[in-house]
């Protein structure tokens, strides 16, 4: 802040970089889903398809980080030494307008088009909410599928009044919000001479070596607002999902290949939450250790300890991600005879996610964002390890379909399993133990 920099040059960069960032990310995500769209619905040229797919996810990442951040800067003052409070009334009403727009999305009208003639479904499906011409949803998705003239234009205006509006607002905010939010109180006991560790979680026993380590690093995601706020949000998001799932119904002489879909389906949402997961919590906690970086550096800890403690931290943290994944299983009403295989697959995978996540946040900690650990999976070397896990799973996905359908057999399923974690485990923890030696030269 003391930078001879304009303060409009210093926010319109940060708007820059999360624009770019959140772009990419949701290029990551909807890419697939698009170009399958592409595939089977659309005949027209696959790069000007691609120029409105990219356009759209532009659109809709400055529209969310706009109106995200409007709602930051009127609340941040508010939410400040009343975390948790905030958080967990933020995820009620997350919620409650989820269920609102599940209405919305799927209203009762929808369950009259399965038997309805072609004149009723046209007429049906027009009349839905979400296929109203005056929704920026429908402005989007007729960008991207038919390059609506009226969704460009549309969009566009809609773009542009919201950086008007977001830039007017940071203009008058940003410093007022930014020193507020820095302001550091201290408390009694660093008032007296040295903080307390542990005294308010009634730990008072005395821990040594990696010990010490483990609980650190557990506590310093259990005290943050923010981390175990979006454990909490994950959990919530997977619940809602997978209880919707339970109730699928599947005729008995549905074909292997329905089965096998929801199944692989299934799947891979549970890993889609659990990297969600993971990449907030596990990768970062290498980068969180700036503020004690001197110190922890300086004891005589070995290298590999301190990777352990890393490793053992994010498999406690895993815990009941691999619990909740096995009550998944156990309640889907697909999984059929191959539930203890599914169970052994999901804890597996998530275990073996659970190590990428960590030995990347070893190899590239980005100790410069350790006080933001939540920055650290925009990086580029959580998008790197976002694309490894992508990789993985996407791999593990295809041979569980494969298997489904009697084209290999268990024993290929679990070889590649066993090639999954060797390779790439292997190879990062490597780098880790190699690379953790020269810290003190970054």
């Amino acid at each position: 802040m003391t930078l001879p920099v304009k303060l409009k040059y210093l926010y319109t960069s940060l708007f820059i970089k999360n624009i770019t960032s959140n772009t990419v990310f949701l290029f990551i995500f909807l890419a697939p889903i698009a170009l399958a769209f592409y595939q089977n619905f659309l005949t027209d040229f696959f790069i000007f398809f691609l120029i409105r797919l990219l356009l759209v996810l532009i659109f809709m990442a400055i529209l969310t980080n706009t109106i995200g951040g409007l709602l930051a800067y009127f609340l941040a003052e508010k939410i400040k030494n009343r975390s948790y409070t905030f958080y967990f009334s933020g995820l009620l009403v997350f919620f409650f307008l989820l269920i609102l727009i599940f209405k919305l999305i799927f209203p009762a009208a929808m369950a009259g088009l399965a038997d309805s003639s072609a004149e009723n479904f046209y007429r049906i499906y027009n009349s839905l909410p979400l296929a109203s011409y005056f929704i920026p949803t429908n402005w989007l998705s007729r960008v991207m599928t038919q390059g609506d003239v009226f969704g460009y234009l549309s969009s566009l205006i809609l773009v542009i009044i919201s950086i008007i509006i977001f830039f007017y607002v940071q203009k008058d905010k940003f410093i007022k919000n930014f020193t507020g939010l820095n302001e550091i109180k201290q408390s009694p006991d660093e008032k007296a001479g040295g903080l307390i560790l542990f005294k308010n979680w009634g730990i008072e026993k005395k821990y040594s070596g990696i010990n010490v380590l483990i609980i650190k690093d557990i506590l310093s995601v259990l005290r943050v607002p923010a981390e175990s706020g979006y454990a909490v949000f994950i959990y919530l998001m997977m619940f809602s999902f997978f209880m919707f799932f339970a109730f699928v119904q599947i005729p008995l002489q549905a074909e292997k290949d329905i089965w096998g879909r929801l199944v692989v389906f299934s799947f891979l949402w549970l890993v889609f939450f659990g990297e969600a997961y993971l990449l907030r919590l596990s990768y970062p906690l290498m980068a969180r250790e700036v503020e004690i970086f001197w110190f922890l550096f300086s004891q005589p800890l070995k290298m590999k300890n301190i990777i352990n403690s890393k490793l053992i931290t994010s498999f406690i943290l895993l815990l009941p991600l691999v619990l909740f994944s096995t009550v998944i299983w156990v309640f889907l009403p697909f999984a059929g005879d191959k539930r203890l295989l599914l169970i052994f697959i999901s804890i597996f995978t998530l275990t073996v996610l659970g190590m990428v996540n960590t030995l990347a946040g070893v190899v590239k900690p980005y100790f410069s964002l350790g006080s933001e650990p939540e920055k650290t999976s925009t990086s580029l070397g959580g998008i790197a390890t976002l694309l490894t896990a992508t990789v993985i799973c996407t791999g593990i996905s295809y041979l569980m379909y494969n298997y489904f359908l009697g084209k290999i057999y268990l024993s290929d399923l679990l070889l590649f399993l066993a090639i999954v974690v060797f390779l790439p485990v292997a190879m990062i923890m490597y780098l880790g133990q190699n690379i953790i030696r020269r810290y003190e030269y970054y």
